[in-house]
């Protein structure tokens, strides 16, 4: 049973990069309940409750620095959990914008990989002239 809710907000790159899926995974393998949702000013803030414990793991798991996701800062106000969750979703006002910002984000994959590939066709051009020579 939830004995604590946590409101966390996190700032960096944390928009348009994957973060609240990965987010929502964290959670609910933690069994925490509640919700993360993208801010008008680039922040994301999560809302959870279940045991203090828990959530100080999320908290702690929060603090990513990988692929696009590069969360600068994670500031976390504590009280006591209300019941009013029932599981972890992500929230979202408007379904036209969280397909754009989905679309954004697979397209900012797709470019790190588009360049990731010219990169290893150069390489192996090069590699290619060398053992010809």
């Amino acid at each position: 049973m939830a004995d604590k809710h946590a409101t966390i907000v996190l700032t960096g790159e944390v928009q348009d990069a994957g973060f609240r899926g990965k987010v929502m995974r964290i959670a609910q393998n933690l069994e925490l309940i509640g919700y993360i949702e993208n801010l008008p000013n680039g922040t994301v803030r999560a809302v959870c409750e279940g045991k203090e414990e828990a959530i100080k793991s999320f908290v702690d798991k929060l603090d990513i620095h990988d692929d696009d996701i590069d969360v600068e800062d994670v500031s976390v106000d504590w009280s006591d959990a209300t019941g009013e969750f029932k599981w972890f979703e992500v929230k979202f006002d408007n379904l036209g914008m969280e397909m754009f910002q989905g679309f954004a984000t697979a397209g900012k994959k797709l470019g790190g990989v588009s360049s990731d590939i010219k990169a290893m066709h150069t390489d192996l051009k090069e590699g290619f002239k060398e053992t010809k020579e």
